[in-house]
């Protein structure tokens, strides 16, 4: 951060700002977060995790409780940190006197962010993390669009917001965080672990990440590069697992707001499989029963590879009929097929005797011919190049995105939202539509 010593010259907290600006005026670094505008605490809901191979009564547990954990399991997968509620401490900013002195450290934080992320406003994970642990902090915002914010993503090679810069010297040996296994480990410590598996970056005494969703829960976000569609022609990558709660809870959501959009704008529409889910039953199967880690997970993802195929080879309209064929057998829904999936249905999905099964072979084959489709040759071709082109290319999709929760919705290569923001990034794109009406 001290290569990017430049003038502050944007607004100033009301009820610290005024002296900091007097005190450092023509002086003031901006990799040294010196505005110290009073950090907003948001509090946070325990999160929990758990592998596939806890408990031997994993499947029967999991049944009798599917939606209440969905959100837990995901966060299982991708081994983010556990956060425990803890009362909120943030900085008095009038005892705040700097590393260097004798007071509890405060960790200074800026925040990247812009005014066209709608919903980027919202809590951010690493300020839940802090309060969460009662880690005192301090923030300062700007804007992409300001000349400050320019010069900072041009300098730290920023490509999506919100970003973070944390100043590694003011994260003091007392800022300690719990870990998925339940131990209590510098935050420090964690920080540039993260910054090792490539989740962000370190350098010159800053640590800078992205927005990474530490507890679980999905923030919009706003990438930076170019734009892979426009406002009559929008591009939908939809990132989810066909065994994963959530993605089957949104199934109707995603289908019902596609075909509605397709009647005023073209639609792509992409279907990546992104594996969460499907990884924590792979882990049961091994667990209970053993065999060919290679086998079963080949089992599982048949489901996985229809729809991608379905989509691909035969277009939205028969991947619509194809999922929701294939949720009919799975939540036990006894219907042919169903046009709507509503939440009482998908509630009711736990207690069907195929939930937390894997759907064979054999029996995807049936539902693609009650979903109309006919072309075995076409399918065939699909199914047999799937491993080594479309899941790679979607996996490599999600790294670059940094996507790894499910269902997970990328709009043009820019909006990246959980489902229920789709709409909102798409009138962003186009104002116009009636959706924004």
């Amino acid at each position: 951060m001290k290569n990017l010593a430049e003038e502050k010259k944007g607004k100033k907290n009301e009820k610290a700002g005024a002296d900091a600006q007097k005190a450092n005026a023509g002086k003031t670094k901006v990799n040294k977060v010196t505005q110290k505008s009073e950090a907003d605490v948001k509090k946070t809901s325990t999160v929990e995790k758990k592998t596939g191979n806890e408990k031997k009564d994993f499947l029967t547990f999991f049944k009798k409780n599917p939606w209440l954990i969905a959100g837990i399991l995901c966060i299982a997968i991708i081994a983010v940190l556990v956060v425990s509620l803890a009362t909120p401490n943030t900085a008095d900013l009038d005892d705040f006197h700097g590393v260097g002195s004798n007071v509890e450290s405060v960790i200074k934080m800026i925040i990247i962010s812009s005014d066209k992320c709608v919903g980027c406003e919202e809590a951010n994970s690493f300020e839940v993390l802090f309060s969460a642990e009662g880690i005192k902090y301090v923030t300062q915002t700007i804007e992409e669009s300001t000349a400050e914010g320019q010069a900072l993503i041009q300098s730290l090679g920023i490509k999506k917001l919100p970003t973070y810069i944390i100043e590694e010297e003011s994260i003091g040996p007392d800022a300690v965080v719990t870990t998925s296994d339940g131990e209590n480990r510098p935050l420090k410590e964690v920080l540039q672990i993260y910054a090792m598996q490539g989740k962000g970056t370190y350098d010159e005494g800053i640590f800078v990440f992205p927005e990474m969703d530490l507890d679980g829960f999905i923030r919009p976000k706003i990438h930076l590069g170019e734009s892979c569609g426009n406002a009559e022609n929008i591009n939908i990558q939809i990132f989810a697992d066909p065994y994963d709660p959530n993605s089957i809870i949104r199934t109707m959501d995603i289908q019902n707001f596609v075909k509605i959009l397709e009647e005023d704008v073209n639609v792509s529409f992409g279907y990546n499989y992104l594996p969460t889910y499907s990884r924590v039953l792979e882990s049961w199967y091994l667990y209970n029963f053993g065999g060919s880690q290679m086998t079963i997970r080949n089992n599982i993802e048949g489901a996985a590879k229809y729809l991608v195929c379905a989509n691909d080879a035969f277009g939205f309209e028969k991947f619509s009929n194809l999922q929701q064929e294939m949720y009919a057998l799975y939540c036990d829904l006894n219907s042919e097929r169903m046009d709507f999936f509503g939440a009482e249905q998908l509630s009711k999905c736990g207690d069907s005797n195929h939930y937390q099964s894997f759907i064979t072979g054999e029996e995807m084959n049936e539902l693609t011919r009650k979903a109309m489709i006919y072309d075995g040759i076409i399918l065939s071709k699909c199914l047999y190049n799937i491993e080594n082109e479309k899941f790679p290319a979607s996996i490599k999709l999600a790294e670059a995105a940094g996507i790894n929760i499910t269902p997970t919705a990328l709009i043009n290569c820019q909006y990246e939202v959980p489902i229920e923001y789709m709409g909102t990034a798409v009138c962003e794109i186009n104002n116009n539509l009636p959706v924004c009406g």
